[in-house]
């Protein structure tokens, strides 16, 4: 049997509301090096699947 969905948080408290917008106004640097190990691993990935 399927477990019931949750219910969507809702953002009340006033630091929950500023955490968000802080992380939706700075979001994170990615850099080079994180993009070329994002890459490797994507296509490790597609070099072992199978259809």
């Amino acid at each position: 049997m399927a477990r019931p969905i949750k219910e969507t948080p809702i953002l009340t408290d006033c630091k929950d509301i500023q955490r968000v917008l802080h992380a939706i106004e700075n979001p994170r640097v990615v850099t080079k090096e994180d993009e070329d190990k994002a890459t490797k691993a994507y296509n490790f990935l597609e070099s072992i699947r199978q259809f």
